[in-house]
């Protein structure tokens, strides 16, 4: 999952309900990463 998809997600049914699902699958730990303009290169632009 990337970030997005976390968002709508939650938008749709909510962490609860996200975690209950993940729990009922028998998922102990979740982990997310996020690598940002890892790609980049010179300044970052002013809206960051």
């Amino acid at each position: 999952m990337i970030h997005s998809d976390i968002c709508a997600t939650a938008d749709k049914m909510g962490f609860a309900e996200m975690w209950r699902i993940l729990q009922a699958d028998d998922i102990k730990h979740v982990e997310f990463e996020f690598l940002v303009d890892s790609y980049q290169t010179g300044e970052r632009p002013s809206h960051f």
